[in-house]
């Protein structure tokens, strides 16, 4: 008995958020871009989140909304976002696969069903323009294939060339700087009288070597990044080695005290667990700012390598300036390359302690220390530390501060002074 595979069925693409399928340009499902972290939704659920955030008392003041996926922050107006051409082109693919797309001639004004695809000059032909095709001088050694060739092949159809908002019948061949728009030939003699322009042909040239380049600088950007995630698994594994060795000198130390000590051993233990998990939702929280940020700069190069490489001239200018605009802000956000707290934990107890004293204090006994405490930085203060230098036990203050150098409030580290043997709590 043979087993035949069968192909998959295409799926469509559609938004993460409402899991619709995405619709062509213009509709309230249609694929917008995001330009500051290159995340895709339908403009429909990007509208009720636009909405949502208007209401929220905490959004800051240049946020209009905050990404569904990255919670990166968006300050593009609605109407301004542009679609994303590459969901677009997937979206075509499907509805090709699917026999969904209507594929009507573009040699002829008529809109008659397309017959044959010319892979020459890309053009849908119906079977008249075919038959003109085939006989004109210029074309004539081209080479044609049936839609139906052309659906097996996976090949896209041409896109259309828009047309001006304004002057209908004209192509959108030139590009105003000045509006940072498309523009038809007629639209410089009155709506842009004295702007600075030029042939859209040429400029994109221009743009897709500057899309290729800033392509390449969000990949080398992803390199320190990634650095990054490397020092934050190290120190999370770093993290679980400490907590797994200190979690054992507390059993170990607290067997010898036996009874008296258990209830304070179990507590200890907790502890550990609890700086532990403060300090692994510290890592993990910068590892997944950085994972985003690695995930922006990579969805913003494949997005300027897409344009580059398979837009059209006007998809391309029209997206330039918003997804050069966001890798850029991806590139230059501030981020800390360090990890904002260290992997260790431990355990420790005071000296020249007698059992009758300890048996007291029994419930009280041990501290456990999760150090963000930077040693050097320390500064011992009061009339106590002369003495404790002269070998007698003394109080005093110990002013610490934090690996970022700020003045450490929280608490309830132990911190190894400079010239001493003892520990000191801050106080």
């Amino acid at each position: 008995m043979c087993n035949f595979k069968r192909k998959p069925e295409p799926v469509a693409p559609s938004c993460p958020l409402c899991q619709q399928p995405y619709t062509d340009e213009d509709g309230p499902q249609s694929p917008c871009l995001l330009p500051a972290c290159f995340h895709t939704f339908c403009i429909q659920c990007v509208g009720s989140k636009c909405a949502t955030s208007t209401e929220d008392t905490e959004q800051t003041p240049d946020s209009l909304f905050d990404c569904p996926t990255c919670n990166e922050p968006c300050s593009t107006p609605l109407e301004l976002l542009k679609s994303d051409f590459s969901v677009l082109s997937e979206l075509h693919a499907f509805k090709m696969a699917s026999g969904l797309l209507e594929l009507q001639c573009q040699d002829c004004d008529e809109q008659y069903e397309a017959r044959h695809h010319c892979l020459d000059c890309g053009l849908l032909l119906c079977e008249e323009c075919t038959k003109y095709h085939i006989r004109s001088k210029r074309s004539k050694s081209h080479e044609l294939i049936t839609v139906e060739e052309m659906r097996l092949l996976g090949k896209l159809p041409t896109k259309p060339k828009k047309k001006c908002a304004k002057h209908k019948e004209k192509n959108l061949r030139l590009y105003c700087k000045t509006c940072q728009c498309l523009i038809c030939d007629d639209c410089p003699i009155k709506d842009h009288k004295g702007h600075e322009y030029e042939l859209l042909a040429e400029i994109v040239e221009e743009q897709k070597v500057e899309l290729q380049a800033q392509a390449k600088l969000s990949d080398l950007s992803t390199l320190p990044l990634r650095d990054t995630i490397v020092t934050l698994e190290a120190e999370c594994t770093k993290l679980g080695k400490a907590r797994d060795d200190t979690k054992a000198l507390i059993r170990s130390h607290f067997k010898r005290i036996q009874d008296a000590l258990t209830r304070r051993s179990l507590a200890l233990e907790l502890e550990v667990e609890e700086v532990c998990k403060r300090k692994q939702e510290v890592l993990a929280a910068q590892k997944r700012k950085v994972a985003t940020a690695i995930s922006s700069l990579e969805n913003g190069a494949l997005q300027a390598r897409r344009a580059a490489e398979n837009g059209s001239d006007q998809e391309v200018a029209s997206t330039f300036v918003q997804i050069i605009d966001g890798l850029r802000g991806v590139r230059e956000k501030k981020r800390d390359f360090e990890p904002q707290t260290l992997g260790e934990v431990g355990f420790g107890v005071g000296d020249g302690e007698r059992w009758d004293e300890m048996e007291k204090k029994a419930s009280e006994y041990g501290m456990v220390w999760g150090s963000d405490v930077r040693g050097a930085e320390c500064v011992a203060q009061g009339e106590g530390t002369i003495k404790a230098f002269d070998g007698c036990r003394a109080a005093f203050q110990v002013k610490a501060r934090d690996l970022k150098g700020s003045e450490w409030k929280s608490g309830g580290d132990l911190v190894q002074l400079e010239d001493g043997e003892e520990q000191a709590e801050e106080g």
